[in-house]
């Protein structure tokens, strides 16, 4: 009874054994067969995001967006290194006018294309080197045509600042010319002559002396005629009253006071006339001038003298 017992035991323990051997033998299958399949499911994700870019590349190259497009086209060439994208990189340069880096693209597809293609890829970097020279000659003619614009405004410009400095030149002689001729004194101290820009002190006088005079025989000529009507309506018939003799005075003065005014307004008129036409100032000669009034028909005048 007891061995029986003993021996079920064993063999309970035995298969426990067992199956927790091929438990294990199990979880280490799956465990290898996992690790020998991650490269593989990453290389399938490599090739996929690489075919990925390249049609993003191709999408944005038919949009004309060629950087773009050569944005996708290197992530997916550092990805796959695909031969066929460094053509179509060479071809969105080309596109963009960059002639040295298409070709140099050209260069890489055509060392990793096949031999039938050489030909062809030889022609066309030769048909790209000739287009990037043309355009070098291009650019540096235009260069070339900026920097004659760039001198020839710079002369533009020397030549307007030179001018503006005659302008100002001129225009500060003429300023001070002005200025001389308007501060210019007059007689023998200044050393100006008549015709230097001003009037003689002479001639002043006399301009001044005629203003006087006219005001003066204008101003008494007035009060004469007052007078003489008040004298004709007091008398009659040549007789008049010994009232109206203050009034014949007052008219007989007025009227000789008035002619002296007028003849000294003549003379001084007629010497600054001589004076403006000979040039001669009365600091630098012996002008003298003299009135005198003298008795006439009816009256007085004045009779002025002059010596030059």
């Amino acid at each position: 009874m007891t061995t029986s017992r003993r021996t079920a035991a064993r063999s309970t323990i035995a298969r426990s054994i067992i199956a927790r051997s091929i438990i294990a033998q199990c979880i280490a299958s799956v465990f290898v067969l996992g690790v020998w399949a991650l490269p593989a499911a990453a290389q399938q994700t490599d090739t996929e995001r690489a075919q990925e870019l390249y049609f993003n590349g191709a999408q944005l190259y038919e949009e004309g967006d060629y950087r773009a497009a050569i944005t996708a086209w290197e992530a997916s060439w550092a990805i796959s290194e695909a031969p066929l994208l460094q053509y179509n990189i060479a071809n969105a340069h080309e596109r963009l006018g960059n002639f040295d880096e298409a070709i140099t693209h050209l260069n890489q597809y055509r060392a990793l294309a096949p031999s039938e293609e050489h030909d062809e890829l030889t022609s066309r970097i030769r048909a790209l080197e000739i287009r990037r020279d043309e355009q070098l000659a291009r650019e540096a003619a235009e260069q070339e045509r900026l920097a004659a614009e760039a001198r020839r405004l710079e002369e533009e410009r020397r030549r307007l600042e030179e001018e503006q400095r005659r302008l100002d030149e001129e225009r500060r002689r003429e300023e001070e010319r002005r200025n001389s001729l308007v501060m210019q004194p007059t007689g023998p101290e200044g050393g100006a002559d008549s015709g230097g820009g001003g009037l003689s002190g002479l001639q002043i006088g006399m301009i001044t002396t005629a203003i006087v005079g006219v005001g003066a025989g204008t101003a008494f000529g007035l009060i004469e005629n007052s007078a003489a009507d008040e004298v004709e309506a007091a008398c009659i018939a040549s007789i008049c009253p010994e009232t109206a003799e203050s009034d014949v005075k007052r008219a007989r003065s007025s009227a000789l006071i008035s002619n002296i005014g007028f003849g000294v307004a003549g003379a001084a008129a007629a010497v600054f006339i001589v004076t403006l036409f000979t040039g001669r100032k009365d600091e630098e000669s012996d002008t003298s001038l003299s009135f005198a009034p003298v008795p006439v028909r009816g009256g007085a005048a004045v009779q002025a003298g002059a010596r030059f």
